[in-house]
């Protein structure tokens, strides 16, 4: 395993964390990750493939950008370039996780070329407020939150510390947003204390930003084989937008995870393990090493 930090274009410094050999899978977290969610899928990867973990700016390890408002998708889609090049890296397949969803599949619309093979997994392809819990309640609460961060910035994080590392916040997530009986507490605890370390401002800023992209015309243009996965269950990124995903995206195929929530990952690994080795091996491998059609002769 190697662990090292690169630089973004803007000098930002970005953690990242690479093990195994063989097709690199890079894997692009949600918005308030570090790498919980996609943790149990690692082990089954690594022993095929090259896996890549990087963390956004301002996320885990990483630094926080000089700008604060340096943290929409161009600028993630920038840092994952230059993830890429200082891994070497020329094609990648690209497994993006909720936000990381958005994120991916722009990456695969501005530079197809690298983008070996797309898992999106639990998420929308933009406008993520607007289906929250398939309605538009968060879209039009979220402005006056923003406002109250901004202009109580040190309360706000003081609240925001507090809340994320509550017991009673553990104890919502596990009653509300997951499937209660296929994981644990410990299971979530890792996300909430990470959010409780984060910068409440650069956390809404962030969202403030990739809650206006999306990249829903242009589904049809994306020509990397394609694996959609999602739960049953989400209430974060409901299951809708994951099929509608997979009928504009030419090729595509879906896998819904029964009982699955947002947090299919931790849910049932081993489901989303081997379809996503059967996905990389017939569709993204075996498509690699198919030779290039021959230049049909002209007739003398």
């Amino acid at each position: 395993m190697e662990e090292r930090f690169v630089s973004a274009r803007d000098g930002t410094a970005l953690f990242v964390r690479s093990s195994g050999a063989g097709l690199p899978v890079v894997l692009c977290d949600g918005i308030g990750c570090d790498g919980f969610v996609l943790r149990h899928l690692r082990p089954a990867l690594e022993s095929r493939y090259r896996v890549v973990n990087w963390h956004y700016r301002g996320h885990g390890q990483s630094q926080a950008p000089a700008d604060p408002r340096a943290l929409g998708i161009p600028e993630l889609r920038s840092d994952l370039a230059a993830v890429l090049d200082a891994l070497g890296i020329e094609r990648a397949v690209l497994l993006g996780y909720s936000m990381g969803v958005q994120l991916a599949l722009d990456f695969a619309l501005h530079q197809p070329q690298r983008v070996a093979g797309l898992v999106p997994m639990c998420g929308s392809y933009g406008h993520l407020l607007d289906t929250f819990h398939d309605g538009r309640l968060l879209a039009r609460a979220f402005p006056l939150l923003r406002e109250a961060v901004y202009r109580w910035p040190q309360v706000a994080q003081r609240l925001w510390t507090r809340a994320a590392t509550s017991d009673l916040l553990l104890a919502l997530g596990m009653r509300v947003e997951v499937e209660w009986r296929l994981i644990g507490p410990e299971d979530l605890k890792p996300y909430v204390e990470h959010l409780g370390h984060m910068d409440a401002g650069l956390f809404i800023r962030m969202l403030d930003q990739v809650r206006h992209h999306t990249v829903e015309p242009r589904l049809h243009e994306i020509n990397a084989p394609t694996l959609v996965i999602a739960g049953e269950k989400d209430t974060f990124t409901p299951v809708w937008l994951s099929r509608r995903m997979a009928r504009h995206i030419p090729g595509a195929e879906i896998l819904v995870v029964p009982f699955g929530t947002h947090a299919a990952p931790l849910e049932m690994p081993e489901l989303i393990t081997l379809r996503l080795q059967k996905f990389l091996a017939e569709r993204v491998e075996a498509e690699a090493v198919q030779p290039a059609p021959r230049a049909r002769r002209r007739p003398q």
